[in-house]
């Protein structure tokens, strides 16, 4: 079983030290280690590559121009550089680990992760990340950290990222409509050490779902989940600016030549009709369990 790691960091100062630390006291070593410095303090960013890495690295360095501000919407494409020259690093692996600059893995994470996934024939899984220790039962999906993904069905989808506000959600829809297996595995935690959401604009999670073919029910059902206390790791803020950023997005893509507005149809397609059909087994349960109590109730009456 082998990996690389690929990741995108910019002044990742402490935090990014002790990401680094914790993937070299994995059980097994990962093949190399990719990494985008998008910006930033790229010399105080490259000494701590320098003085925490000790497997085969790469660094790519962005300088100047647009890399002068943040903009976290350029991870897929830091993504995809940093998997091309870790592939040309690495030579043959069998998986590749993305991470964030933020976090801390537990040492036998990648070799449990690898494990199940060839055990059950998965090609999509991850831990369940952990925020100020706590983690959520209503996390259901692989975490955009941390997720690791089988190598060859990486090559059999293209190798690459899309360019768009909803490319994390994409390699999971892509294997389900596929027809193969992803995986939350919860007894196999990690830990975020920033605050999630901490860079990233709600207005524009709002623009990923829609991009991504989401229903507006299912927004509103994540919506109430959270207004009504229910488990959640964003603010109930947050998830109302998502809302908004779903319903601004049809208007502003269309005023506004926005690079990020790209999501492959027939994976947005393949999620309007898996969400459809899911929305409609609810109704109908809903519908069987109510007739049971009225008949319930004419029994006993």
């Amino acid at each position: 079983m082998s990996y690389i790691v690929i990741m995108s960091t910019r002044d990742g100062g402490s935090l990014l030290e002790a990401t680094l630390s914790s993937l070299m006291s994995q059980t097994v070593l990962p093949k190399a280690l990719s990494i985008v410095v998008d910006g930033g303090d790229i010399p105080s960013t490259l000494q701590i590559i320098k003085d925490n890495c000790r497997v085969p690295y790469v660094v790519m360095e962005h300088k100047g121009g647009k890399y002068a501000k943040r903009d976290v919407w350029r991870m897929p494409a830091n993504l995809n550089e940093a998997y091309n020259a870790g592939r040309d690093l690495a030579g043959s692996f069998d998986f590749l680990l993305i991470t964030g600059d933020d976090c801390r893995y537990p040492p036998s994470y990648a070799e449990t992760l690898m494990r199940h996934m060839l055990e059950e024939s998965v090609v999509v899984a991850s831990g369940i990340c952990a925020f100020k220790g706590k983690t959520s039962h209503r996390m259901r999906s692989p975490m955009g950290s941390g997720r690791m993904i089988r190598h060859d069905y990486w090559l059999r989808v293209g190798a690459s990222f899309p360019i768009s506000y909803a490319w994390e959600s994409w390699i999971l829809y892509r294997a389900m409509m596929d027809g193969e297996n992803i995986r939350l595995y919860r007894d196999l935690r990690f830990e975020h050490l920033h605050p999630f959401g901490r860079t990233y604009r709600s207005y524009d999670w709002g623009k990923a779902r829609y991009l991504a073919g989401y229903s507006p029910l299912t927004l509103l059902g994540e919506l109430t989940l959270s207004l009504l206390g229910m488990e959640s790791t964003l603010p109930r803020v947050d998830w109302l600016r998502i809302l908004i950023g779903y319903l601004m997005a049809p208007l502003s893509f269309k005023l506004t030549k926005d690079p990020y507005a790209n999501f492959p149809s027939e994976v947005r397609e393949f999620v309007k009709e898996t969400q459809l059909k899911n929305l409609k087994e609810k109704l109908c349960r809903l519908i069987r369990t109510i007739r049971r109590e009225e008949e319930k109730e004419k029994d006993e009456g």
